[in-house]
């Protein structure tokens, strides 16, 4: 018998993909995989663990970077953007899972300034709208989710209990 089932976020339950989202500024598709391989991972560590607003997080490499400026905004400003909605056939699956009485947990390393999804702003709120599939889910994991060390032990542990529950 199955004890719990822990689904991660981006890219499992959620369509998550920052490509869409610097298609229009960077429309030439090497550049923009380029872009993203170089500065994407610089802007998530900025701002992943840190509480501060995300422009505070990113100040510094806008200031290393100033040629990037406008692309290192679209991070800051349009995370929204990333979000593509939900993926349906694991959607499909929680709910399967959840008629049958099957604990559900989310596991997620986004950025706590912008969890939930729903928390985001503009067409991405559109987007997202569809995510229905969170009332089903009995709690959240997150590395990012939390602001603080603290919040973050919570987060695993709450996963950590997840797991161990059904073994």
């Amino acid at each position: 018998m199955i004890g719990a089932v822990i689904f991660d976020m981006g890219n499992v339950l959620i369509d998550w993909d920052p490509h869409e989202a610097y298609r229009p500024h960077l429309p030439d598709a090497g550049g923009r995989v380029a872009f993203l391989g170089r500065y994407f991972r610089l802007m998530y560590d900025a701002v992943h663990d840190d509480p501060r607003p995300i422009g505070e997080c990113l100040a510094p490499l806008k200031a290393e970077f100033p040629q990037y400026r406008h692309l290192i905004e679209v991070y800051e400003r349009q995370w929204h953007l990333f979000l593509r909605g939900p993926m349906t056939d694991s959607v499909v699956l929680v709910e399967r899972l959840h008629e049958r009485g099957i604990p559900l947990y989310g596991l997620t390393n986004w950025p706590h300034r912008v969890w939930p999804p729903q928390a985001t702003r503009g067409r991405g709120r559109r987007r997202s709208g569809g995510l229905r599939f969170f009332g089903q889910v009995q709690g959240y994991c997150g590395f990012g989710a939390g602001a603080d060390a603290e919040a973050r032990a919570a987060n695993l542990r709450l996963g950590a209990s997840a797991l161990w529950a059904g073994s």
